[in-house]
């Protein structure tokens, strides 16, 4: 497998083990992304990361940033105010797992960043759901020419 699909896989694998309070049956997926033309996902999905981009490296390898991201999505049935802090909440223990660490189990990601972005909902969910975002910006160094 790839850098990308490994971490993919690792960064759900850890979401999943912090046993986020509420999150249910919704789970911790992989997927393209959040919803599709027909469904939104609620839980907290891994998807497809914006480009990837490369950094200094050293002599004989390259340090490649893979920018996996993370979205929350939650139903707004209940009060406005549990979810904004159960959202909080879960954003920040995930972002305490993964910042400024290396990724378990992708021995060539040697330090992670975490950078929060915002969600734009499409205007078919819009009224009904509420969703959030970040990017587990892994850095990998790799060797030259494989």
């Amino acid at each position: 497998m790839s850098v990308l699909e490994d971490s993919m896989d690792q960064i759900v694998t850890q979401i999943d083990a912090l046993s986020l309070d509420g999150l249910g049956d919704n789970g911790v997926n992989k997927r393209i992304a959040p919803w599709d033309q027909h469904k939104i996902h609620s839980g907290v999905t891994v998807h497809l990361p914006e480009k990837e981009w490369e950094l200094e490296g050293t002599n004989t390898c390259d340090d490649i940033a893979y920018p996996i991201m993370v979205t929350i999505v939650r139903g707004t049935s209940g009060s406005e105010s549990d979810h904004v802090g159960r959202i909080a909440t879960w954003r920040q223990k995930i972002r305490r797992e993964f910042i400024h660490q290396r990724l378990s189990g992708v021995t060539s990601v040697h330090t992670v960043h975490v950078r929060f972005g915002h969600v734009v909902i499409p205007d078919k969910w819009r009224k009904n759901h509420i969703a959030t975002t970040m990017a587990i910006i892994c850095i990998s160094r790799e060797e030259r020419g494989n």
